[in-house]
């Protein structure tokens, strides 16, 4: 039995093109959404508001503003150095300066943090303070409740907020 040579022509010239609006494309949909929003859009989009902070782990900055408004006794810790902290930082926020401490001196304050209370941790970009959650989340599992910011924190937006509550 004799098989039919099949000729096929790659044309390599048309694909080009579109091969890099896609890549161009999601580019620019990931450099315009943090890590936590596309995997919450990869997981589940449709989530109610009451499945939305079941875990801990990383939080979006508007997700964090949302859950700090909502959340009693929250414990908010900024990791960002005391010159940041200074200049700008969530009203009622405890400073840990985690680069400006030795493992021991960061140990002794996360061990200070109250029991049983929720926290978020922050620092200014989302950059450092994932170390800073898994090294907590290692120390205090007496803290079921532990996220930390990924991205630039809404300070304005959370500081307006308590001062028009009065708290």
């Amino acid at each position: 039995m004799k098989r039919e040579k099949v000729s096929f022509v790659f044309k390599p010239l048309k694909l080009v093109p579109m091969f890099c609006l896609t890549c161009a494309a999601s580019f620019v949909w990931a450099a315009n959404t943090s890590c936590t929003e596309r995997t919450n859009m990869k997981e589940d989009i449709c989530q109610s508001e009451s499945e939305k902070f079941e875990t801990s782990g990383p939080i979006s900055p508007k997700d964090a503003l949302e859950y700090m408004k909502t959340k009693k006794d929250l414990v908010i810790v900024d990791v960002a150095a005391k010159r940041w902290y200074a200049q700008e930082h969530f009203k009622g926020a405890v400073n840990i300066p985690i680069e400006e401490l030795s493992a021991e001196e960061e140990k002794e304050l996360y061990l200070q943090l109250p029991k049983n209370r929720p926290v978020v941790m922050h620092c200014r970009l989302g950059m450092i303070v994932p170390g800073a959650y898994r090294t907590l989340k290692q120390l205090r599992p007496d803290i079921s409740e532990i996220y930390y910011i990924d991205g630039k924190p809404l300070f304005e937006a959370y500081n307006e907020w308590i001062t028009s509550h009065g708290k």
